[in-house]
């Protein structure tokens, strides 16, 4: 009787053990700074940055992989270019923020064009190697003096024209 009660013990500890384990957070995240939904005007750049979190307790991390999957057309009025650096040896329990990546809007984009995308990030944490992703999208805005130039022209015409009309 006391071996089964002793089994029954050892069996619920490791079932206890092992839900705890299944139940922390992933070896590792990251982020995109700022998240999805940039605005820029053409000309302009939008720069995202990235933190990485080593959420293990003991091996350090080193990121070993990037990549980017944007849908068609691909890059049609930006230009994308690469910050990255590489990152390694985040200490357990530590983060890494640095720039990623940055998108160059041609001056010629029209106003209104957006794209997105999503990033992704690879680690040795296993076999195979584990990628996370992140959306990123941005949008072309009009520059704020040509607004101003469309109000500054456009309000006295409308006015000359209801004057001539009330004439």
């Amino acid at each position: 009787m006391r071996s089964v009660s002793l089994v029954v013990l050892v069996v619920g500890v490791l079932l206890l053990a092992g839900s705890i384990a299944s139940a922390q957070a992933p070896a590792w995240d990251w982020t995109l700074h700022p998240p999805v939904d940039r605005a820029a005007d053409p000309g302009d750049s939008i720069v995202w940055d990235f933190t990485v979190t080593n959420n293990t307790v003991t091996p350090s991390l080193s990121i070993i992989g990037f990549g980017a999957s944007v849908p068609q057309p691909i890059f049609a009025h930006e230009t994308q270019l690469w910050q990255w650096s590489d990152v390694a040896n985040i200490l357990p329990g530590t983060s890494y923020t640095g720039p990623f990546v940055r998108w160059e809007w041609d001056t010629t984009a029209p106003v209104g064009y957006s794209t997105s995308g999503t990033y992704r990030l690879a680690a040795p944490t296993g076999s195979p190697l584990e990628w996370k992703y992140e959306p990123a999208s941005a949008t072309v805005t009009p520059e704020p003096a040509t607004c101003v130039l469309l109000l500054a022209t456009g309000v006295p015409l409308a006015i000359s024209r209801l004057r001539r009309r009330k004439a």
